[in-house]
C-alpha cells in the first residue's frame, strides 16, 4: 500500500514518519487497499489527524482529535480499522 503524509503548519518528522508507517502497518492484511493518504495538523493546541483509505470502489476516512499527535494517530487508525471490519463482513 502506498502511502502519503501531509502535515501543516508543521513539517513531517522521522518519528511521525515511522509513528504513521506503525500504526497503518497492520492495515495492509486487507488486500484491496492501495493508497492511504495521512493528513495532521494543528488547531488551538489540539492535534488533529486524518486517515483516507483507497481500494477498488473502497473509500474511508476517520479524524481523530488529541492533545498528542501520536495519540490522534492511533484513533484515527482504529476508527479507520473499524470501518474496515465492517465493510469486510
Amino acid at each position: 500500500m502506498r502511502v502519503t503524509m501531509n502535515a501543516k503548519p508543521m513539517k513531517v518528522t522521522e518519528a511521525m514518519k515511522a509513528a504513521v508507517m506503525d500504526n497503518i502497518h497492520h492495515l495492509d492484511h486487507y488486500k484491496r487497499l492501495q493508497r492511504a493518504e495521512v493528513l495532521m495538523r494543528t488547531e488551538n493546541h489540539t492535534h488533529i489527524a486524518e486517515i483516507i483509505l483507497h481500494g477498488g470502489n473502497l473509500h474511508l476516512y476517520a479524524k481523530a482529535k488529541a492533545k498528542d499527535m501520536y495519540k490522534a494517530l492511533k484513533d484515527a487508525v482504529k476508527k479507520v480499522d473499524h470501518q474496515l471490519r465492517r465493510k469486510a463482513r
